[in-house]
């Protein structure tokens, strides 16, 4: 079992089988529905029973046979939309479940659902990242600092070293962590600095000290080092020093040619906190005057 693997089975342990997540109910109710194309249908619950060291043992096998193998040897099939990330290493989460059933002993149907409810949130409970492949907005939320600080510590290294993909990853771990990673692109949410509420979907999950110049304890310090930004300007403005944070909240400006900055005048910033005021400080001193 890799080191990464352990911590997560460990967290897992210490807080009970499952983590629970905000607004979101542990039950997956047993309904069906027609497969596309195929006349046996789909059930729900592919999850129910299986643990976090089930998953494990499951990708133990995974990567001791290999993919195509795995799959001929538990009847899964390619991800259409889920991903489990372990590290470098990628599997499909239908099947991965579903190869866990099959190795823990349990009942399997000739067919299960892969969507949102059954296969990536019992997952996410259990500690490990699932991505989507079908959404940028859906990211892994979870309420325990542990799991989502174990999620982003799989991808390290130098930024410059890092594929698009990677740094997706990160990116989804960050708006999960701001609650702005729901995957409902028109859910409501307030940018940190300007304080409108506008669609997850013109929200970034933007980091306050640039990621590049953050240290390793920095970059993971989730989800102080980040807030959620709006793309309707502040983001940028605030990248570039236009605008920062003063030691209060207070929204700060910086004389530009061309930009009308007034009506950031008087503003507080609702993303600014204890646990951010350093990130801030930074901000102040080495982007604002720049």
């Amino acid at each position: 079992m890799l080191d990464a693997e352990r911590r997560l089975v460990e967290v897992v342990r210490e807080r009970g089988e499952m983590v629970t997540l905000p607004c979101e109910s542990s039950h997956v109710p047993e309904v069906t529905e027609p497969s596309p194309g195929n006349s046996r249908r789909r059930v729900a619950g592919i999850a129910a029973g299986v643990t976090a060291a089930n998953i494990v043992r499951a990708i133990e096998e995974w990567r001791s046979i290999g993919r195509q193998a795995f799959l001929r040897s538990h009847g899964g099939t390619s991800a259409q939309k889920y991903l489990l990330v372990e590290g470098t290493d990628e599997f499909d989460a239908l099947a991965l479940l579903r190869g866990a059933r099959h190795l823990a002993g349990l009942p399997v149907a000739p067919a299960y659902r892969g969507d949102r409810a059954n296969v990536a949130e019992p997952l996410r409970r259990l500690g490990f990242f699932v991505e989507n492949l079908a959404s940028e907005t859906e990211s892994p939320i979870a309420p325990d600092p542990h799991l989502i600080q174990a999620w982003a510590a799989r991808f390290t290294g130098p930024t410059d070293a890092w594929s698009s993909r990677t740094i997706r990853r990160e990116q989804g771990i960050l708006r999960g962590a701001l609650g702005i990673g729901t995957g409902d692109g028109s859910r409501l949410h307030q940018c940190g600095v300007c304080g409108r509420r506008v669609p997850e979907r013109l929200l970034v999950a933007a980091h306050i000290k640039p990621r590049d110049l953050c240290t390793e304890s920095e970059r993971l310090d989730i989800p102080a080092i980040a807030m959620a930004a709006c793309s309707l300007g502040c983001d940028a403005l605030f990248e570039h020093g236009y605008l920062s944070v003063g030691e209060s909240g207070s929204v700060l400006t910086r004389q530009a040619a061309g930009i009308d900055l007034s009506a950031y005048r008087g503003l507080q910033a609702s993303a600014w906190n204890g646990d951010r005021a350093k990130y801030f400080e930074w901000h102040r001193r080495h982007w604002l005057h720049r």
